[in-house]
Formats: C-alpha cells, structure tokens, sequence
C-alpha cells in the first residue's frame, strides 16, 4: 500500500487480455484509490504504453471492461458441452414422437432463420459487413457520390453545405446513415431486406449448455437457442477455436458497458 497525504492507493495485480474485435494485445492493471475520508475505493484502470503506466481513455477502458465481463459470462454462464447429446436428440426427433426428442427437434430451435423486422439499420449493416452480404441498393449512402451527400444533408439540415464541403465523403455518409432509422431519409426496410434475401439458415456446428439468463440474451442477439423444459443450450456457429475468440459473449457485454 502506498500511503500519501491526500490518499490510500493499492495496485491490483497485472493482466494481459486481448480486445474484441481486433486482437490487439493490452496488458493493464487497476489500482483502487481510496480519498481520504471516504469509505469505498475508486477503480482506475491502467494500460502500460512504450513500458509506461498510463490511465486509461474512455474508449480503452470500455474495450477492457467488455472483455472483462466476456470472460466472466464463459465462466460462469456456459456450463458444459453437449454436443452429442443435442444431435442424437434432434436426430431422434425425425423417428420419435416421445416428449423428449421433440423438444430437441430443429422446428424448436430459435433463430435458424433471421428475422430482420425489428432490427436498426446499423444492426443490418454489422450483419451484412460480418456476412459478407451487399449492402441494399437503395437507402444506401455509401454508393451515393459527395455531392448528391452534401445536397441531401443540407436539405435534411443535418449539416450545411458549406461544412459538409470541408468534410470527407466517408464522415458525410455515416451522417447520412444515421438518420436511416429516423425515417428522415430513405428506408431501413431496403436493408432488412438485403438481409433476409442473403442470409443462410444457420448451422451450429457444438451445442453448449448454458444458464438462464444467457440463453435469453443470446437470443436477442440473434443466436441459435434451445430453450425447453430439460434446460437451456447455445448452438455455436463456429468452432476450432476458443469460445472467447468469436466475440458473441462481447456483442453481449458491450451492451452492459
């Protein structure tokens, strides 16, 4: 403990952890600063930069706190592999009529198919970035030229000419992408759709026993899911590689960060 005139600082012990989505490797640390006359510590997040000890930015420490919270979920919240047992079940289900194979069965499994009706533009644009999907050729900003850009921001007064002259084409088209859901400018349905038509039913290649509570949230992040009266399993699309590394428990930590 190092001991001042003005405060009480103890070091948690270093780490290093890779970052969702780049890879980037970031070691830091916490160190728990207790004011004076104060009763519970404040946490600072640390990263060591050119063999230097630097306080986090904002940004830097979101990116630690979602992997922190991604590599809490894997422990606490994925319970076992149950792969064999899920597939001889499913497989049982085309020759059985018993309870137990028919809730295993495909028709129970949820999203094998991507229901696009709720969804933002945005979540349709990570879809078709992480699918390689085309994105729609109308409502789409990103083919439109800076000029015809510049004349439709101005018209909506997102940004006046003379401005968006000074700007790159690549920040006038998010500006425009923005607004997409705002029904302002073009149509979020136009991208829903490139979704829907392009997208393969998916196709779980392990089955992982899960909590509750996981189960439920890799649902609305469009997971496939088994929830029935015999428990809760994550069909997993990828597979060859740690369960941390395919950024699904991050989608979900991201959204408590």
């Amino acid at each position: 403990m190092t001991k001042t005139n003005v405060n009480h600082r103890i070091e948690s012990s270093i780490k290093t952890i890779q970052l969702w989505t780049g890879g980037q490797s970031v070691t830091y640390r916490i160190d728990y600063i207790v004011p004076r006359n104060q009763t519970y510590p404040e946490e600072v997040y640390k990263i060591k930069k050119d063999n230097r000890w630097k306080k986090a930015t904002k940004e830097e420490y979101r990116q630690i706190r979602i992997e922190e919270l991604a590599e809490m979920y894997a422990e606490r919240d994925i319970l076992c592999c149950d792969s064999c047992l899920v597939d001889d079940l499913a497989r049982m289900s085309f020759e059985s009529n018993c309870n137990v194979a028919q809730e295993f069965s495909i028709e129970e499994w949820k999203n094998v198919y991507v229901d696009t009706s709720d969804w933002t533009a945005k979540q349709c644009r990570e879809y078709c970035d992480d699918n390689g999907i085309e994105y729609p050729s109308r409502s789409n900003p990103f083919n439109m030229e800076k000029d015809a850009l510049i004349e439709e921001l101005d018209t909506l007064s997102v940004i006046d000419k003379k401005l968006a002259k000074r700007k790159d084409i690549q920040y006038l088209q998010e500006q425009l992408f923005e607004i997409l859901d705002e029904a302002q400018w073009g149509d979020v349905e136009d991208w829903r759709l490139a979704v829907r038509e392009n997208a393969d039913a998916a196709e779980p290649y392990e089955w992982w026993r899960v909590t509750g509570w996981l189960c439920r949230e890799l649902s609305d992040i469009g997971e496939v899911v088994i929830d029935n009266s015999y428990g809760y399993w994550w069909g997993r699309c990828t597979t060859g590689q740690a369960l941390i590394m395919d950024g699904v428990l991050q989608k979900i930590a991201a959204k408590f960060v």
